[in-house]
C-alpha cells in the first residue's frame, strides 16, 4: 500500500504541473547530466557531489530537459529509527551465589532496541547474558558476554536487544570475579527500525587536537548534506572506554558555536577470562549540513587515545537521498540521448561571486525498484 501511495503522489505531482516553464541553465552555478537507460518512473540516489553543491534543504535542485523545461520530481529522504523509552510491566531481581538475575516482563509487542539498567555503583565491569521467553518459563538463549561498566569516566549500562520482540527478557549478570552491584530498576527502549537503505563511505581525518582531558577530531565527510546514520571510531589502544560527542559548527547570533548531534560510548574492554569485546559505533541519524563534523573524545584523567586514519577500519554509514522522477521516450531520445541537465545551487544575484557555470560529473542512473 505504501508503494502505491508513493507512486500516486508522484503522478499527481506530474499531472498538476501544467505550466512547466523554461529555465536558463546559465543562471545556475553547477550542472550535471543524468545518464538514463529507460523511460517512465525511475529512482536513483543523489551522489555526494550533488549534495555537496546544493543548499542544505535541497530546494535549489532542478531537473530540466533538452528544451529547458523543468521536470517535476520527488525527493525521498531517509527516515531515522523512531523509539520510545518505556518501563517494563514487571521487574524482578534475584541474587544467587555467582550471579544477579534480572527478569523483565516487557509489556509490549514492539521490537526492543536495548534495556538500560539503573545502578548507583561507581566502579565496575560485568558480563551479561540475555535470554528471551514467550511465557516466562521456557527460555531461549540470545547472546552473552555483553559488557556493562562504569570506569575511567565512561559509563555503559545498556544491553543491546537487537530489535528482538519478547514478552520476557532475562539478564544474568556474572558476579564470579567481582562483587555484585545493586540494580534498582530498568528502562526498555523500543524501536521502529528505519527502512531506508544504508551505504558505507570513507571520511578523512583533517586534524586531531589535544586539550586537557579531551581529544577533538575533525572529520571531513567528503560532502555536505549527507544523512549520517552512524560513525564508527576505533583506537589503536589495547583497552579503553571513553564518552564521545559528535557535533557540527554552526553560526548562531553572528557567532560560531557547536551543536551536538549524538552522544555515546566507545570501548574495548576485557571481561575476565573472555576475549576483549568492543563497541565502537555512535548512532547519529541526522542530516549534516556541513562537510565537517567534530568528534569530542572525553579522556578525563586517562591518556589520549591513539586515533589515526588507520583507526577508521570500518567506514561510517550514510543513508542516501533518492530522486523519483518520471521520464518520457521523447525525453530519452533528445539530441543528447539518455541525458537530462540538472542545474543546482542557483547563485544569489546580489552576490559578488562569479556566475561562471561548472559541470559536475554525470550521474549514472541505475534501475532501482520504486519501493526500495
Amino acid at each position: 500500500m505504501k508503494i502505491k501511495s508513493k507512486l500516486l503522489a508522484l503522478l499527481s505531482l506530474l499531472t498538476a504541473a501544467v505550466s512547466l516553464h523554461a529555465l536558463t541553465p546559465d543562471e545556475w552555478k553547477n550542472r550535471q547530466s543524468l545518464e538514463l537507460e529507460q523511460a517512465g518512473p525511475i529512482k536513483f540516489p543523489l551522489p555526494p557531489a550533488t549534495l555537496d553543491a546544493a543548499q542544505p534543504d535541497l530546494r535549489d535542485l532542478r531537473i530540466i530537459d533538452a528544451s529547458g523545461k523543468e521536470i517535476p520530481y520527488l525527493l525521498l529522504k531517509p527516515t531515522p529509527s523512531i523509539g520510545n523509552k518505556i518501563a517494563p510491566k514487571a521487574f524482578h531481581a534475584e541474587l544467587t551465589d555467582r550471579s544477579t538475575i534480572l527478569t523483565l516482563e516487557t509489556g509490549t509487542a514492539q521490537p526492543l532496541d536495548c534495556v538500560e539498567l539503573k545502578t548507583g555503583a561507581k566502579n565496575f565491569i560485568k558480563p551479561v547474558r540475555v535470554d528471551f521467553s514467550a511465557d516466562g518459563e521456557n527460555w531461549n538463549f540470545f547472546d552473552s558476554n555483553l559488557p556493562i561498566f562504569r570506569q575511567d569516566g565512561a559509563t555503559k549500562t545498556t544491553v543491546s536487544l537487537n530489535q528482538q520482540t519478547a514478552a520476557f527478557v532475562r539478564l544474568t549478570i556474572s558476579d564470579e570475579r567481582t562483587s555484585p552491584i545493586a540494580i534498582t530498576g530498568s528502562t526498555l527502549q523500543t524501536s521502529t527500525a528505519s527502512t531506508s537503505p544504508t551505504e558505507p563511505f570513507t571520511p578523512r581525518i583533517v586534524r586531531t587536537e589535544e586539550f586537557t582531558g579531551e581529544t577533538v577530531i575533525t572529520l571531513d565527510l567528503g560532502a555536505a548534506n549527507l544523512s549520517l546514520a552512524s560513525l564508527e571510531i576505533a583506537a589503536d589502544d589495547a583497552l579503553y572506554a571513553r564518552n564521545v560527542t559528535v557535533s557540527i559548527r554552526e553560526l548562531r547570533n553572528d557567532q560560531i558555536g557547536e551543536r551536538p548531534l549524538a552522544r555515546g560510548t566507545i570501548f574495548r574492554v576485557a571481561l575476565g577470562a573472555y576475549a576483549p569485546v568492543s563497541g565502537l559505533q555512535i548512532p547519529v541519524d541526522a542530516s549534516i549540513p556541513a562537510r565537517e563534523v567534530l568528534v569530542h573524545i572525553q579522556n578525563d584523567d586517562s591518556p589520549a587515545l591513539l586515533v589515526s586514519a588507520n583507526s577508521l577500519r570500518t567506514p561510517p554509514i550514510a543513508r542516501p537521498i533518492h530522486w523519483l522522477v518520471s521520464t518520457s521516450k521523447e525525453l530519452s531520445s533528445t539530441s543528447r540521448p539518455g541525458n537530462i541537465s540538472v542545474p543546482s545551487t542557483r547563485p544569489n544575484p546580489a552576490s559578488n561571486r562569479s556566475n561562471s557555470t561548472s559541470t559536475l560529473s554525470p550521474i549514472p542512473v541505475p534501475t532501482l525498484p520504486i519501493s526500495a
